[in-house]
């Protein structure tokens, strides 16, 4: 592998390309959702993650489509953000696929 002329933290750990402002905001994000610090059900703007961030609304507002791609954000007809709810039966779910679906990747 050839080593990286990118400044430090600003590489992906996996690729040689830089990280884009719209990848660091999805980290930012996913985090603080998987940390609890945006809570299950919250309504989210862009416009005030952006000032969370320090960052403008564009690459913010690409972190979110990631994040609804991922799962972790959906969005109601009139537009409306929130962090979706998993209910115990929903995380029952989610491990029992993953028993049957980790042997199999392996």
């Amino acid at each position: 592998m050839k080593p990286s002329k990118a400044r430090p933290g600003l590489t992906s750990q996996d690729e040689d390309e830089p990280l884009t402002k719209t990848v660091l905001a999805a980290r930012a994000v996913r985090a603080a959702i998987l940390r609890g610090d945006i809570r299950q059900g919250e309504h989210l703007s862009v416009t005030i993650l952006a000032a969370r961030l320090g960052m403008s609304p564009t690459p913010v507002r690409e972190a979110v489509r990631t994040l609804q791609a991922e799962g972790l954000i959906m969005q109601t007809p009139h537009h409306t953000l929130s962090v979706i709810k998993l209910s115990a039966q929903d995380v029952r779910d989610i491990f029992v696929i993953r028993q049957q679906l980790e042997p199999l990747a392996t």
